[in-house]
């Protein structure tokens, strides 16, 4: 019985296989590299590669995160700021992603639209959250899906319309409040580190 199962499962691999070509399968490649893409380009703090994953008027919303929604250039501006401009930032940061999970809009290809396709890749994004001048911080892990809406352009390449990240977890919002909470403290106290010390000065000399 056993043979006979495995025997249906190949003939039903092999029909599917068959029915997706090598188009389908080439397709999925590049929509895998697309994914790979988006990644490194953050990663890379790339800001133009980041703007080529995505169509012109592309919404991405990563608000489940703690963060913002706009388009690309407004998004690019937000990313400076978090990963490179503040005193505060996620300086040290590396996107991990798999499971990447691909459905194609055959329909609007039959109705003559663009081919269009649906991508759902899990992502872990190990980062250090760093305070000026400092060149290390605490490490912390954010996790969870990426949710991405594709279209082929004109030319034949894939591009994202709609980017939704999913949260499974985030530590990045309890260390941040923690660490803002510490370096305040920090500056309280040398403040009043630094008042005793005049005013000890200040009582010595008269």
């Amino acid at each position: 019985m056993s043979r006979v199962i495995r025997a249906v499962a190949a003939v039903v691999l092999l029909g599917a296989v068959v029915e997706a070509g090598p188009w389908r399968l080439e397709e999925r490649s590049r929509i895998e590299a697309l994914v790979y893409q988006y990644c490194t380009s953050v990663d890379r703090l790339d800001w133009d590669l980041y703007q080529s994953v995505f169509t012109e008027g592309a919404v991405i919303d990563y608000t489940a995160a703690g963060g913002a929604v706009g388009t690309a250039p407004e998004m690019v501006a937000w990313l400076k700021v978090v990963f490179q401009d503040s005193p505060i930032r996620l300086a040290r940061h590396q996107h991990l992603v798999s499971n990447i999970e691909i459905t194609f809009n055959d329909a609007d290809a039959e109705a003559g639209k663009p081919l269009g396709a649906t991508v759902r890749a899990a992502f872990t994004a190990p980062m250090s959250l760093n305070v000026f001048p400092l060149e290390y911080g605490p490490l912390m892990t954010c996790a969870g899906w990426y949710h991405h809406e594709l279209v082929q352009n004109s030319a034949g390449e894939w591009q994202s319309v709609s980017l939704r990240e999913e949260i499974a977890y985030n530590q990045a919002t309890v260390h941040s409040i923690l660490l803002i909470l510490g370096v305040v403290y920090a500056i309280r106290c040398a403040g009043t580190f630094i008042a005793r010390t005049i005013r000890g000065g200040k009582v010595k000399a008269a």
